[in-house]
């Protein structure tokens, strides 16, 4: 998702709506994964505990979706 909100912000900050949809297509990706698949936010190759950071974690992701519905919200990753 962090890749998907630099992608959304480059896309908006240069005018470029195709981009924009392409990172739409991404999001969208992720969130049908994790409806089929069910959501965890376990580390892939170490199975550690729940990660509810911004950068990482399940915080991060939930601020990903709200900027693709609210475009006025800043990215975190560009302070």
């Amino acid at each position: 998702m962090g890749r998907t909100g630099i992608l959304l912000s480059f896309a908006r900050d240069l005018g470029l709506p195709q981009v924009e949809d392409q990172a739409r297509r991404q999001v969208a990706c992720v969130v049908h994964r994790a409806r089929r698949q069910g959501y965890n936010t376990l580390d892939i190759e170490a199975r550690e505990a729940f990660d509810p950071g911004l950068f990482q974690g399940l915080s991060g992701i939930g601020y990903s979706l709200l900027r693709l519905a609210e475009p006025h919200l800043p990215s975190v990753l560009l302070w």
